[in-house]
C-alpha cells in the first residue's frame, strides 16, 4: 500500500509544483496586459503614420447628440496618402452617392500625427480641402483595442463623429460610393 502512495506522490508532485510556479500574481498579470496594450498601440501608430488607414464607422454621433447605428462597410472615413474619403450612408435613403448618403473626396492640408506616448491613445489632427463643400478639420483618437474615433467639422461649425474600428487599406471591406466632384 505504501509502494502505491510512493508511485501517485512521486506521479503527481512535480504536476502540483509546475501549476504552481506559474501562477501569476495580480501585479505580474496587469504588467503583462500593460505590455501586450502597449505592443498593440505601437503597431497601430504604424498604420496612422503610412498615412493608409480606414475607420470603418458602426456609430456615428450628430452635433446635437443624435446617435446612429450604421453598416461599417459603407460608413467610414479613410487616408489613403495624401488623399481622404469621408462617406456617410443610411440604409433605405436615396443619397447622391448611389448607395443612399453621401460620399466625399478631398486633399490632406495638414497631417499632424502626435508624438507616441505608452498608455494614451494615437492622437492625430488635421484638416481637409473638399473637392466638394470646402474645407474642414478633424480629430482622430485610436485606442489600444483597435476602436477608433474621428470627428470631422466642417466651414460651419457643424461636425460628425465616426467611431468603429481603425484597419488598413489592404484589410479594409469598405465600399466607395460615386463621390461629389
Amino acid at each position: 500500500m505504501k509502494l502505491s502512495y510512493i508511485i501517485l506522490l512521486v506521479l503527481f508532485l512535480p504536476i502540483t509544483l509546475i501549476g504552481q510556479s506559474e501562477k501569476l500574481t495580480k501585479k505580474e498579470k496587469k504588467e503583462i496586459k500593460a505590455k501586450e496594450s502597449e505592443e498593440k498601440l505601437k503597431e497601430l501608430y504604424k498604420v496612422v503614420e503610412s498615412r493608409r488607414f480606414v475607420i470603418e464607422a458602426d456609430q456615428v454621433y450628430g452635433d446635437n447628440g443624435s446617435t446612429f447605428s450604421v453598416v461599417p462597410t459603407v460608413n467610414f472615413f479613410g487616408v489613403d496618402s495624401l488623399n481622404s474619403t469621408i462617406q456617410l450612408s443610411f440604409a433605405g435613403i436615396i443619397g447622391w452617392n448611389g448607395i443612399g448618403g453621401v460620399t466625399v473626396d478631398g486633399y490632406l492640408d495638414k497631417f499632424d500625427l502626435k508624438e507616441f506616448k505608452a498608455g494614451k491613445p494615437i492622437t492625430l489632427v488635421g484638416s481637409i480641402n473638399g473637392r466638394v463643400g470646402g474645407n474642414s478639420q478633424f480629430t482622430m483618437y485610436v485606442y489600444s483595442s483597435g476602436m477608433a474615433s474621428v470627428t470631422v467639422t466642417g466651414n460651419w461649425g457643424d461636425s460628425i463623429t465616426f467611431q468603429g474600428r481603425l484597419f488598413t487599406l489592404a484589410d479594409s471591406k469598405v465600399y466607395k460610393g460615386m463621390p461629389l466632384n
